[in-house]
């Protein structure tokens, strides 16, 4: 009984690393982003689409995903974090002392898009689905859910900084927020399952990245996947760089449209939570499907200049709903189908579908903008990607097996 008490304080206390570990990591320097965009133009003249065009400049990174998928695999989660949260403070420091070469804040972009998924979900949700199995679609959006959780809290004193000492100021915040809240809890409670280490450790001299992941590629639930996350990510990715922009436009400025921010990330944490609920006891695919259509709605209620706050708060919050589900739903799928002994190299190909969507959907929104002043054209065509997400979703099926690691079959 001690054991078993023991081994349940673990793993809840694993969990909640994992949730702040998140929080406090490269998410939120990606939900971040977008309160910077004005006063980076008001001080050296950058356009949205310019800035926005970080994201591309962080996709050509994207491609080290699967590597950096293997060394998670290979030294572990808590030693990946320790390293993310140095990569996470160098990358702050360095933003807060930009000049007016919009070069230098590619480049560090990129710096932190190479590294900065050390302390990202590849890293953490790996913790989550060792430890948990019964309710794993739950712990998995509870951990993903530590992006919105912080943000709730952040945003608005984000915004109060920023107004008030400026913008390098505001990443000196976003430093002291990583540094001093989620590198202390990581120290003190990230561990992995010991099984999970064993195991890992046990195959990986023997298994070859490449050959182990043939039969992933070869298995149609994986392309379906890739697609989902591609057509999904595109309007999250606008969104997330455009939302503040794109609710000052109509008229909500300032402490509104944090609080709006604020509205965001509660119905972000809302929908992972009621997702992975969902996705433990009912069919997934069907559960996934629903959650993209819901957004496919809200984002057309954002289409036009003139809304009521109430209109537009609804609209942001069946956004919400797409961004907390959806990548719970990549995570959750990945531990269904396929083996854990490789759960961070196949998260990491995925990332890097997921980070060119991202990196596509902040050009797009941005380029519109600065096209036709508006950005209601992307926002039509952004609905029809939320829903060709979820046709993907349901095609996915009803199997619930998964492919067998290719080292754990040379064995036998």
């Amino acid at each position: 009984m001690p054991s078993n008490a023991s081994s349940s304080g673990a793993r809840l206390s694993a969990a909640m690393a994992s949730c702040i570990g998140m929080g406090t990591g490269v998410g939120l320097f990606v939900a971040s982003i977008t309160f910077f965009i004005k006063p980076l133009y008001a001080e050296f003249g950058w356009t949205r689409s310019a800035i926005a065009a970080a994201s591309a400049v962080g996709f050509t990174s994207a491609l080290t995903a699967p590597f950096m998928g293997m060394l998670v695999d290979r030294y572990g989660a808590r030693r990946m974090a320790f390293a993310g949260v140095g990569v996470m403070l160098a990358g702050y420091l360095a933003l807060a002392s930009m000049t007016g070469w919009i070069w230098n804040y590619y480049l560090i972009t990129l710096f932190l898009s190479v590294a900065g998924p050390a302390v990202g979900a590849m890293t953490f949700t790996k913790v989550v689905v060792g430890w948990f199995e019964r309710n794993r679609g739950l712990m998995i959006g509870i951990t993903m859910s530590g992006v919105s959780l912080v943000t709730i809290f952040t945003a608005p004193a984000l915004q109060y900084v920023i107004a008030h000492w400026g913008w390098r100021a505001g990443y000196g915040f976003l430093a002291a927020v990583t540094c001093g809240i989620g590198f202390p809890i990581i120290v003190a409670f990230l561990f992995e399952k010991r099984s999970e280490r064993e195991t890992v450790r046990r195959l990986a001299p023997r298994a070859d990245a490449a050959l182990s992941l043939r039969p992933v590629f070869r298995d149609l639930r994986f392309w379906l996947l890739v697609l989902s996350a591609f057509a999904a990510n595109i309007p999250i990715g606008g969104m997330a760089l455009q939302l503040q922009p794109l609710l000052t436009d109509k008229a909500i400025h300032g402490q509104s449209a944090a609080l709006m921010a604020s509205v965001f990330g509660v119905s972000v944490v809302a929908s992972r939570l009621g997702a992975g609920v969902l996705l433990d006891r009912f069919w997934a695919p069907g559960v996934a499907f629903a959650t993209l259509v819901l957004p496919a709605i809200g984002i057309l209620l954002l289409v036009g200049q003139q809304h009521s706050l109430a209109v537009t708060a609804l609209g942001v919050v069946l956004l919400g709903v797409a961004q907390g589900a959806e990548g719970d739903q990549v995570a959750f799928f990945v531990a269904r189908f396929f083996p854990l002994g490789l759960y961070s190299r196949i998260f990491s190909v995925l990332m890097v579908c997921i980070s060119a969507s991202l990196g596509v959907g902040g050009i797009l929104y941005g380029y519109t903008f600065d096209k036709t002043g508006s950005y209601d054209l992307v926002l039509y065509a952004s609905s029809a990607l939320f829903i060709c997400a979820g046709v993907c979703m349901l095609l996915l099926g009803r199997g619930n097996l998964n492919l067998p690691l290719v080292a754990e079959a040379a064995e036998r």
